[in-house]
């Protein structure tokens, strides 16, 4: 592990370079990182050691050197030295400092987005290409949730006949509405993360952070839509069961409802931290790099 005296203040995140003195390509890279280090402005602790004082060190971390085919290796750390992400961009004072104000841009907030762009902040493109497999299996679910509401809609509703039936057709109807709403944001979502590949880093962070509250309107429509829909077939079945196979279906309906939000809140937007059973505790990439987050965690690379 690297000797705690190099993050003397604890800050939540370090920028290590390890490197070679004794290699050609050196000069200009200490050179790079000295006006980075000098010039960032970000709350990160940035750190240079040299393999012919610190071998240990290197020991312990999957690093290489300058050669002719690898940059030396950079290595983004939490506070307690575990490795976070590496950095693979071009070495220069501009990319470098680029490259910190998108991680603290990005650990502003703990939604999916950010969560996922955060895992692929050293090749973002990456987290565009997750986020548009994404949004697309949104909008073929919508697409064929707003397909077979329409159908219901428009076959069945001129045989509706009790108030029941009316507003069982009535939340039909309402949930295709919510479903278009999610196949057009899905949409807009797609469109949008194609015409940012191939953006800098801080371009595609600085925008996805500012219309993530439009794009998850398409996650909040999906579950609306679904909703409408087991509410839906859950009146209907009162008009063709008896009352008490329907109050039945109703309880097993409700107690579904009940189960998929905790089970939705827990899995998905709960913190994850899990104990290891041994006093250590792991936890989301983007939790270890958040200031507020102090809870120790393993070293994953040594």
């Amino acid at each position: 592990m690297i000797n705690n005296n190099l993050n003397p203040n604890g800050k939540n995140i370090q920028m290590v370079l390890f490197y070679d003195e004794n290699n050609e390509k050196t000069e200009r890279i200490i050179k790079e990182w000295n006006l980075f280090e000098t010039d960032c402005t970000a709350d990160i602790n940035v750190v240079k050691i040299k393999l012919s004082e610190n071998k240990n060190v290197f020991s312990n971390y999957d690093v290489c050197i300058a050669t002719d085919e690898h940059y030396p290796s950079i290595l983004v750390l939490d506070k307690t030295n575990s490795e976070i992400t590496r950095y693979i961009d071009p070495i220069d004072k501009g990319s470098l400092i680029d490259y910190t104000k998108t991680i603290k841009l990005l650990i502003k907030d703990c939604c999916f987005m950010n969560i996922v762009l955060v895992n692929h902040v050293s090749n973002i493109t990456d987290g565009l290409d997750k986020m548009m497999d994404y949004y697309g299996k949104i909008l073929e679910i919508t697409s064929f949730t707003a397909g077979f509401q329409a159908i219901v809609v428009g076959v069945y509703g001129s045989d509706v006949d009790t108030e029941v039936e009316k507003w069982s057709l009535f939340l039909f109807a309402l949930g295709f509405l919510i479903s278009m709403g999610a196949v057009l944001i899905s949409f807009c979502a797609n469109n949008y993360f194609t015409g940012i590949y191939g953006e800098s880093s801080l371009f595609i962070a600085r925008g996805c952070m500012k219309w993530q509250l439009f794009f998850y309107l398409a996650d909040m429509f999906t579950i609306s839509s679904l909703c409408t829909l087991m509410v839906a077939i859950n009146l209907g079945i009162w008009s063709l069961l008896p009352d008490w196979q329907a109050y039945l279906f109703s309880i097993i309906v409700g107690i579904g409802f009940i189960m998929f939000f905790v089970f939705m809140y827990n899995v998905i937007k709960k913190q994850q931290k899990y104990d290891l059973g041994d006093g250590d505790i792991v936890q989301r990439n983007i939790y270890n790099l958040k200031p507020s987050m102090t809870n120790p965690l393993i070293p994953r690379n040594t």
